[in-house]
């Protein structure tokens, strides 16, 4: 789902499909093969890390002797132009939290400097490198320096940077300003047909256990301190005793290292439903159909999967209006923004949630639909290749 993934390790060479067969069938011709605006000399796209949701799968698009995609780490990058110095290799880069997952402070710069390295030796040997920037610092923040020099190195070695978003393509700019002139922003597709969705809205709701005629919010992924649940809970707790009126979803993975943060958090919490635990592809649906709102409270954001997900099934969303989220939500339309630093701004619009009467929500429903569609993958592809195409040159 949305936003967990599956560590692939920075020594590992293998890779795999996430996607299921089925849904691989489904995407079918739709979404437009990277070889139908390949360059004109084979190009080998190798990208790292490897997530477990289907964004990479979505954005490569299938294969072709004319430009292939696969999950590989920089040492196989280099391995692979060495073996073949005539071959235009391209290095994909995607999320860094990887990189800092030592358990010590030494280990986390010996794994950030040699990953460095290893990007300047592939560059230096004719390797295109790129870095797709999905947010401005890792949540953690455990090493604030050591990371910011990364990301300068990071973009002084790319030939190209790219983001989803103009507001991410100017906070990135404001945080990097080695980024201007290099940086390219391409669409965020949709999950449409990516993951089950056969149960219906009164099925969903029994098996989570809703029974009231309440209006229901969802947050869906991981539980972690960073997306701003501490506000959700309060704005919850503050919309008053609720017993027919609202209800909070939380379901997703816990770190063992958050649970006495959320214990005290979620403690005397009236209307809560927390569901811990791994959220599989086929219960996405489950909660997503339950619900009449998303709520992605965040502090920060530069990139939201989680947003293109939730109009995926048709759900508007409840978000603050920074970031991409402005771009994305039609106040009133397929959603509702509030200023996440006014007193009491996310109850106000939970509030205004609450109120809509059921003809406004369908058709909240249906413009959230739609504004999935128009965020189509082919395009994505498209200004990436056009990019590469100019990079390699």
């Amino acid at each position: 789902m949305g936003d967990t993934s599956n560590q692939y390790s920075l020594e590992s060479s293998s890779g795999r499909n996430f996607l299921s067969s089925a849904a691989t069938e489904r995407l079918g011709t739709g979404h437009t093969s990277i070889a139908s605006k390949a360059t004109k000399n084979p190009v080998k796209v190798l990208y790292w890390p490897r997530y477990s949701n289907p964004y990479q799968d979505l954005f490569y698009g299938e294969d072709s002797p004319a430009f292939s995609s696969e999950a590989k780490t920089i040492f196989d990058a280099i391995e692979v132009l060495v073996k073949n110095p005539s071959e235009t290799v391209v290095f994909h880069l995607h999320w860094l939290n990887f990189l800092f997952n030592g358990k010590t402070p030494e280990k986390r710069e010996r794994t950030v400097n040699t990953f460095i390295g290893a990007c300047r030796k592939f560059c230096e040997a004719g390797g295109t490198l790129v870095w797709t920037v999905h947010n401005l610092a890792e949540h953690d923040k455990l090493e604030t320096d050591l990371e910011m020099s990364l990301r300068k190195e990071l973009c002084r070695l790319a030939s190209a940077l790219f983001v989803h978003g103009y507001a991410a393509k100017t906070a990135v700019i404001e945080s990097l300003p080695e980024a201007e002139g290099k940086i390219h922003n391409v669409v965020h597709g949709h999950y449409i047909d990516c993951y089950p969705n056969t149960v219906p809205n009164k099925t969903a709701r029994a098996i989570v256990g809703l029974f009231k005629p309440a209006t229901v919010f969802l947050s869906l992924g991981w539980i972690r301190p960073y997306k701003g649940l501490n506000d959700l809970c309060s704005a919850m707790k503050s919309l008053g005793d609720g017993s027919n009126k609202a209800e909070l979803v939380i379901a997703g993975k816990m770190r063992p290292i958050d649970e006495s943060y959320f214990d005290d958090l979620f403690a005397n919490a009236r209307n809560f439903r927390i569901h811990e635990g791994w959220v599989s592809d086929e219960n996405v649906q489950t909660y997503m159909n339950a619900s009449d709102f998303m709520v992605l409270p965040y502090r920060a954001s530069l990139t939201s999967g989680a947003a293109l997900l939730s109009f995926s099934f048709s759900l508007p969303i409840i978000a603050p209006n920074i970031g991409s989220f402005p771009e994305l939500i039609q106040d009133g339309q397929n959603g509702f923004l509030y200023d996440p630093d006014e007193e009491g701004g996310l109850q106000k619009v939970m509030e205004r949630a609450i109120a809509t009467e059921p003809e406004a929500r369908s058709q909240m429903k249906r413009v959230s639909l739609d504004t999935a569609l128009i965020h189509d993958w082919d395009d994505a592809r498209k200004a990436f290749i056009n990019v590469i195409d100019i990079a390699i040159q």
